[in-house]
Parts: structure tokens; C-alpha cells; sequence
């Protein structure tokens, strides 16, 4: 039977001790351990209490500035160094896992592949994708500074769509993130958040703000057109939400 590690970055602690909890339900069998980043030192304790509890959980502490400092990659690759599962799965703390058969997932987990695409509906947007976020130690590093940006370290890997194992991406926890308005060619219009202590404040404060620095930088990133048309549409907004980041991490 194949095991898997569980990889995440996570901010909000009640919704990551859920999530563990309903993985250890549903595949305890195959998870030999859940990696976990944190740079919210409001919530660190919190953390390292789950950490004592849990033998499997294992917490990666940083400061509150570092991802925006860092970016995701390097978080991501850092994480993923010395794994010694058949898999890495990368996820979110607020993702919920669905199995629709046990039994032929694991015939199908038992099967030759180097990366495994799993079905996402993602909250925010509105939108299903197959996401390629499982996949053997050591075929592929993370770059870019802002999301799951992937580049294959091996030729011709043996790439399999999965058919019974499915994630929904709870990526859009307060209520004006469900609907969002989009440009004729896709693209979302954000709009200010005034209110800091929201889940949609801290997301937007932390990506925009990275998409500020990609565009005014010039820090790679493989999508970098998608950038530039984000920021154009958005300019204004996304230059609020750098501000509250440098205040923030005290960058003035």
C-alpha cells in the first residue's frame, strides 16, 4: 500500500485541526506524516499544542513577514525535503478530501505514476480543475513567488488523472469572495476589504502584495503576462493592499 505525506501552509488553526482530523478518518492508513508552515506568531502556540498532541504532525515555524519577504516556493521546497512517503499531497487548510471508493482509490493509488491530478472545485472563482498536486519526493521544485507554480525535474513523467479522489478548495470563507465580478476575458475585479480582521483582508493583503512586487520587482514567475494583466485591470486596489503589507511588516 503506498503512503503519503501532507503538505500545507496554513493561517487559520481551527479549519487546518479539522482538516487533519477528517484525513485521519477517512486515510490514516497511507498518511505517515502532515507537514505544516505557520508565520502567524498569534497563533504559533496554537500549533505546537497540535504538534504535542498528534505524533504525525510536524510544524515549520517562520516569521510573519517571510512568505511576503520569500514567497511560496521556497516555502513549499523546503517542506518537501526529505520525505520518505511514496507521495506528496499538497494541500490547503481548508480543503475538504472526498472519497467516492475507497477500495479502487487504493488500487488506483497501487498503480505506476509519478504525479496524480486530482479533481478541485475552487470556491473562489467558481471553477473546477484537475490540480497536480500529488506526486513522488524529489520529480519536481516549486517556483515563482505567489501560488503553486510547478516545473518537472524528470522527462516524461507518468502523469494519471485520478478518478476517486476529489478535493473541494474552501478558498473563499467570507461572503464577498463567493461572487466576484470578472472582465469579459476572465479575470477577477477585486475590490477593497476595509475590514483587517476578515479572512479575505489577510489573503488579498498577503497575494496582492506579492503581485505588486512581481510587477514592480521584477521577480520571476512563469506566468508573469497573467500578472501584468491582473495588475492592470486592478492597479489600484492591489497598490491599497501592498501599503497594508508594508505597515504591516513594518517596511515603511
Amino acid at each position: 500500500m503506498k503512503t503519503l505525506t501532507i503538505v500545507s501552509m496554513s493561517r487559520r488553526f481551527e479549519k487546518y485541526k479539522l482538516f487533519v482530523e477528517s484525513l485521519e478518518k477517512t486515510l490514516s492508513n497511507l498518511i505517515i506524516q502532515y507537514r505544516v508552515f505557520i508565520n502567524n506568531t498569534n497563533t504559533n502556540y496554537l500549533y505546537q499544542e497540535f504538534e504535542k498532541e498528534n505524533s504525525k504532525v510536524k510544524v515549520y515555524l517562520a516569521p510573519e513577514d517571510f512568505v511576503f519577504k520569500n514567497g511560496h516556493a521556497l516555502v513549499y521546497n523546503y517542506l518537501e525535503k526529505n520525505i520518505s512517503s511514496d507521495y506528496i499531497v499538497k494541500l490547503f487548510d481548508s480543503d475538504e478530501i472526498s472519497i467516492s471508493d475507497y477500495d479502487l482509490f487504493i488500487k488506483e493509488l497501487d498503480e505506476d505514476f509519478d504525479i496524480g491530478g486530482m479533481s478541485t472545485y475552487m470556491e473562489r472563482g467558481n471553477s473546477q480543475e484537475i490540480k497536480y498536486q500529488m506526486y513522488r519526493p524529489n520529480i519536481l521544485k516549486w517556483v515563482g513567488h505567489l501560488h503553486e507554480n510547478q516545473e518537472i525535474k524528470i522527462q516524461n513523467p507518468k502523469v494519471k488523472n485520478l478518478k476517486y479522489l476529489s478535493v473541494y478548495h474552501h478558498n473563499a470563507l467570507d461572503t464577498d469572495s463567493r461572487i466576484l465580478e470578472k472582465t469579459e476575458d476572465g479575470f477577477i475585479i477585486l475590490t477593497k476589504n476595509e475590514d483587517e480582521t476578515s479572512d479575505s483582508f489577510q489573503r488579498n493583503m498577503l497575494y496582492e502584495a506579492l503581485t505588486y512586487r512581481i510587477i514592480h520587482e521584477n521577480l520571476y514567475h512563469p506566468h508573469i503576462g497573467w500578472y501584468k494583466r491582473h495588475y492592470e485591470i486592478n492597479k489600484d486596489v492591489i497598490t491599497f493592499y501592498y501599503k497594508k503589507a508594508k505597515e504591516k511588516y513594518k517596511l515603511l
